[in-house]
């Protein structure tokens, strides 16, 4: 039983720990960085999305703009 249950404590800590006890600290700040850029990338499509702020799309043949 000591044995089973030694075993489950390692597999446990293995399954939790992951890769990251394999991973520096120069690469887990660029991993954060990329989240981050993403992240902030998403939140400006929100808000161009809930404003309508989007880009004029060339696809149809009617312009928005007065001028074209």
């Amino acid at each position: 039983m000591t044995k089973f249950a030694l075993i489950l404590l390692l597999a446990a800590s293995i399954f939790i720990a992951g890769c990251s006890l394999t991973e520096d600290m120069e690469v887990k700040h660029r991993r954060l960085a990329i989240i981050t850029g993403l992240n902030i990338r998403m939140i400006v499509d929100d808000f161009e999305a809930i404003w309508l702020y989007g880009r004029v799309s060339h696809l149809n043949e009617f312009h928005p703009r007065v001028g074209k």
